[in-house]
């Protein structure tokens, strides 16, 4: 099965491949190597770790990996939870090695102490973890990579699994201390983690600066201090049933309205704050707030797979988009697309069509009728992925020579259409199957045993140049110190941005 399942990603893979240059070990070595895991593998729950470490070492943040439960400890025993976090100190975004610490989570009983630095886990030492570590990241630089190490530990994917002892080795002043750290199987709710930050919970990152508009994805900010700056915190483009505001257009549109239609004129730079934005809904509506022309975005190119002929697959890959599905007809019309052999990608096309009743490589986007004519500054994190990368990526273009960029670059993954591999034992024979990427979370009955999630498409420029997996540079790099909070990080990112 893993043979198989790994043959339809490198049928199908647009993306997901294309950062992966710079890890230590190149894919059909690491596949191979995996390869041989499944085959000896003593367990359902082994097998299952297999396919997580494959998920893992093909870099594409949106390609997940679905388990069946007998496959999945988490699933069936619970997820493991530590009383504490190893967290990296970043200093620079290009250090050979990290150094690695504890920090104990607020309130626990810890056998280690704040700052122990970690010096091996289970015998392997913190450098060669951190090549692993690499290995099995979906993230395309180390520097990202190494805030997910303890990540990778916890969900099992990194030298050690629950069905075997933990031994961590730490320095502790002039002392070596070798702990075995306890942990919870905790089961998974369902529900979501906590509530969502108000604009009101998120105004202390902005020393000085008092909410001036509230929205619910949305919040702006202003300072009688700095008269002339803005501070437009957008926490996520993600919109749900029964969230306050029912979708991006309309938060806009509100945002516009009540407060942008009548103030664009009175600020000379603003500043976004799209740390740990994750993405969600397209952001085209937003761009024609602050841009005097009109104007796309990032494009996308599909590969050519025989699917296209399953209406399921054409309408999950396409959103349910007429203006693609125009688009495609044209390039069946014109020859385009019969000159094309299965695996080779078709032209560039806009990943959102300005006119859903045109071929959806015509029109733009219309900007609103504005006065803002200042600079921008926007601050980033690696977790703004998506859509998110999709927005600051055309803000640096739109502003080009007007923009700045501050805190650590992006995850530089905007990939645009996935597909879902399903495998599965049927009259005990393997079955492989592509289906729609709603069904990675809710398949049919029976269950698949596997549901790969893989990106199907590239990300491009207008002219065909691929972006998939470069991220987005910071003209300010701004250093993270393992012990600073989720809080304390951002604030020091937005102090810089109001010094430089």
């Amino acid at each position: 099965m893993f043979r198989q399942v790994l043959s339809e990603i490198n049928r199908l893979d647009g993306e997901g491949l294309i950062p992966r240059f710079n890890r230590p070990e190149d894919w059909t070595t690491t596949t191979n190597n995996l390869a041989a895991e499944a085959k000896n593998a003593q367990t359902l729950f082994d097998f299952g770790i297999v396919f997580k470490k494959l998920d893992a070492t093909y870099p594409n943040l949106h390609a997940q990996i679905y388990l069946h439960k007998d496959l999945d400890a988490s699933k069936t025993e619970g997820s493991i939870k530590f009383n504490f976090m190893i967290r990296p100190d970043l200093q620079t975004d290009s250090q050979e090695l990290y150094r690695y610490y504890i920090k104990i989570k607020k309130d626990a009983f810890s056998d280690f102490k704040n700052g122990d630095e970690i010096l091996t886990i289970n015998g392997t030492s913190i450098k060669e973890l951190q090549q692993k570590n690499f290995l099995f990241c979906k993230f395309p630089l180390i520097s990202q990579c190494a805030n997910e190490l303890f990540d990778n530990l916890r969900y099992e994917r990194l030298n050690w699994n629950r069905r075997q002892p933990l031994e961590i080795t730490v320095i502790r002043g002039n002392k070596e201390l070798t702990i075995k750290p306890k942990y919870e199987v905790v089961a998974k709710s369902g529900g979501q983690d906590g509530p969502d930050e108000t604009c009101e919970d998120q105004q202390s990152r902005y020393k000085n600066f008092v909410l001036d508009f509230k929205g619910y994805n949305l919040c702006a900010y202003r300072s009688d201090k700095y008269p002339k700056i803005l501070v437009l915190r957008i926490k996520s483009f993600v919109y749900a049933q029964g969230d306050p505001i029912g979708n991006l257009p309309s938060e806009v549109d509100l945002f516009w309205s009540n407060y942008w239609s009548k103030k664009s004129g009175q600020f000379k730079t603003i500043i976004f704050d799209v740390i740990e934005n994750t993405g969600g809904q397209s952001p085209m509506p937003y761009y024609g707030l602050f841009t005097q022309s009109p104007y796309q975005e990032q494009y996308a190119q599909f590969k050519k797979i025989k699917e296209f002929e399953r209406k399921d697959i054409f309408e999950s890959l396409f959103w349910n988009e007429k203006a693609k599905e125009i688009w495609l007809d044209s390039l069946k019309k014109d020859g385009t697309f019969a000159k094309l052999n299965e695996g080779d990608f078709l032209p560039p096309v806009p990943q959102f069509c300005a006119d859903q009743n045109k071929d959806c490589r015509e029109g733009l986007f219309q900007p609103k009728k504005h006065q803002f004519k200042g600079d921008i500054k926007i601050l980033l994190n690696s977790w703004c992925i998506s859509s998110c990368v999709g927005f600051v990526d055309n803000m640096a273009k739109l502003f080009k020579g007007r923009i700045k960029i501050y805190g650590h670059p992006d995850s530089g993954d905007s990939a645009y259409s996935r597909a879902t591999v399903a495998a599965s034992f049927v009259n005990n024979k393997i079955k492989i199957d592509l289906i729609p990427l709603k069904k990675a979370k809710k398949p049919d009955e029976p269950e698949p045993w596997i549901r790969q999630v893989v990106s199907v498409t590239r990300s491009t420029d207008n002219k065909g140049q691929i972006i998939s997996g470069k991220v987005q540079k910071v003209d300010y790099w701004v250093p993270r110190s393992w012990s600073q909070s989720d809080d304390e990080w951002p604030q020091a990112v937005f102090e810089k941005a109001l010094k430089f």
